[in-house]
């Protein structure tokens, strides 16, 4: 997803320089130039030129790495994880959760830059071990997390970000879009991240009103007939495959409890709408 950007505000560390009787400000960082307008605000350089529209238009990038053992994949994190890969910082890490015990030599990969081919990515990763193989997907999923005063919402934004949740680095910014700067939005969400994840990793910055998900891909809805099924596919198929796939999926109640509806995540991509019912039909008919 996009981040969101507060119009006019600029890096703290930006520096403002003058040219004759124009002035400029850069950030050396980002590499953007903006000039100011008549009404004294800054403008920022046109696509064309590179200026930070286009880069917010690319999507970030990130990858599943897959190692043949464990020890290649847990070595990779203690030796690459930081690393430049054309002069940027790379995030590798290996995910500990249960989740992941069937892909124990299994890597995420984030912060690689648009441009650079897959091939030079897997060339990189080989430094820790032989690479199996190696998927790219575009990294559009984030989350929100609204809380109750905006003093916690800073000092979530402030103290937790680049924290790890379920193998991936949060990448967090305050919604700009009201006056309250109460909502954290945090990006880099694993496809098994659920709201109820989110939550409980953000709970000790403080009272939590609403937190949900968005761009979420490999996830469902199932609705049940009754609250008694739905209970049972919380209780007996979270952490379950489906059959003929590896994933273990999760299975929770929405934020705002429907009895009878559950969400579903980490479903494989193969996955058809009649292989789901098949399987969640075990709880109870599905509607």
């Amino acid at each position: 997803a996009v981040s969101t950007v507060c119009p006019g505000l600029r890096s703290l560390f930006a520096v403002v320089a003058k040219t004759g009787n124009k002035r400029r400000q850069t950030d050396d960082p980002y590499g953007d130039a903006w000039d100011v307008g008549p009404d004294g605000h800054w403008k920022p350089p046109p696509v064309s030129e590179g200026g930070p529209t286009e880069r917010l238009a690319e999507v970030p990038r990130s990858y599943e790495a897959f190692y043949e053992t464990a020890d290649d994949a847990m070595r990779a994190q203690d030796e690459l994880d930081g690393l430049t890969l054309r002069g940027v910082s790379v995030r590798v890490t290996w995910p500990k959760e249960k989740f992941a015990r069937k892909e124990p030599g299994m890597v995420n990969v984030q912060g690689v830059i648009a441009g650079v081919p897959d091939e030079e990515v897997k060339e990189f990763l080989t430094q820790a071990g032989k690479v199996r193989s190696l998927r790219r997907y575009k990294d559009i999923r984030f989350g929100e997390v609204l809380f109750k005063n905006e003093d916690d919402a800073w000092n979530a934004k402030v103290e937790m970000e680049g924290s790890t949740l379920l193998g991936k680095i949060l990448r967090l910014e305050l919604d700009c879009s009201t006056n309250k700067l109460d909502k954290v939005l945090v990006h880099g969400l694993s496809f098994c991240t659920t709201w109820q994840d989110l939550k409980d990793h953000f709970l000790p910055m403080g009272d939590i009103s609403f937190c949900t998900i968005h761009g979420a891909s490999r996830t469902a809805r199932v609705s049940f007939p009754d609250a008694k099924s739905a209970a049972s596919a919380v209780k007996e198929l979270s952490r379950s495959s489906i059959e003929g796939f590896r994933n273990e999926i999760k299975v929770t109640y929405p934020y705002f409890r429907a009895q009878t509806e559950v969400r579903v995540s980490c479903l494989d991509k193969e996955v058809t709408q009649d292989q789901l019912r098949l399987h969640f039909e075990k709880a109870g008919p599905v509607d």
